[in-house]
């Protein structure tokens, strides 16, 4: 089957090979999300008296569990030994690293925006600690990013040289510098005592490593590892780095805009101010 048409998705499900990674990811992804979906809803009885918090222990666990999981998705590239710059087994740190982020950030704005509105009052010291965390991580994954750029520089021949190349002085560039300027703000931003600056660095931590997998796609797939005979790109093939279109960028905004209305469904089910 074809996975890369959305209407045959669901032969990833029905005609799948076992030894697929890609197949465990999918796995994980629709157990991570059921997984969530039920334990929200059984903290929303909890909420109501319906039902205790330990009795909600075992499922928070399984959560846990399935989130860490989720990095399952870096085997999906590291296993690929045809792509130098995907086939490393530190990269499942690296999607650790990145969740932690990303999800942090964002805890870090909900959790503001629900400070300043009086729904949920947080504990100054506890969120700056957090804050802390979160640069911690966002270090490590910055740290990765850079030994990695520097291998393919120093090696200076080969696959992994041309995507390391292709990034910090090729077409790639633009997005691969705005990237570290990210990670420069946003670890910077977190760690001062101002909140509002807090939230800018989680902001920018999250835009920094949004770009680390943005161009760890498209570095590694604008360098192909087989050339061929006749002109340099193959017809209809975009000549520079890429950027999305209208399409893709309404499908992003759709699948926000649906995480912003569950978020809101959620919190005025649970109450959590009250």
């Amino acid at each position: 089957s074809d996975t890369g048409n959305p209407l045959r998705a669901f032969s990833i499900l029905t005609s799948f090979q076992f030894a697929s990674p890609l197949f465990w990811d999918t796995i994980i992804l629709i157990a991570y999300v059921v997984l969530g979906i039920v334990f929200t809803l059984m903290l929303v009885k909890v909420a109501k008296g319906e039902k205790t918090e330990e009795s909600v222990r075992p499922l928070a666990i399984a959560v846990f569990a399935a989130a860490l999981l989720v990095t399952v998705t870096a085997l999906a590239f590291a296993l690929q030994v045809a792509r130098p710059t995907w086939n490393n087994p530190g990269l499942a740190l690296s999607f650790f690293a990145a969740a932690v982020v990303a999800g942090g950030s964002l805890l870090t704005i909900v959790y503001a925006v629900l400070d300043r509105s009086g729904y949920l009052p947080l504990n100054e010291q506890v969120s700056r600690g957090f804050s802390r965390v979160i640069a911690l991580f966002l270090t490590a994954e910055l740290v990765f990013v850079l030994a990695e750029v520097f291998s393919g520089l120093y090696i200076a021949i080969g696959e992994e040289a041309a995507v390391a190349a292709w990034l910090v002085s090729g077409p790639g560039a633009p997005y691969f510098w705005v990237e570290m300027a990210c990670f420069a703000g946003g670890i910077a931003l977190l760690l001062q005592r101002a909140s509002t600056l807090r939230v800018a660095g989680a902001a920018l931590a999250f835009v920094a490593v949004f770009l680390v997998k943005y161009n760890m796609l498209q570095a590694q797939l604008h360098n192909p590892l087989i050339g061929f005979a006749g002109p340099a790109a193959a017809p209809g093939a975009p000549a520079g780095a890429y950027f999305p279109g209208l399409i893709e960028w309404g499908v992003a905004v759709g699948i926000i805009g649906i995480g912003l209305l569950l978020l809101t469904l959620g919190l005025s089910k649970l109450k959590l101010g009250k």
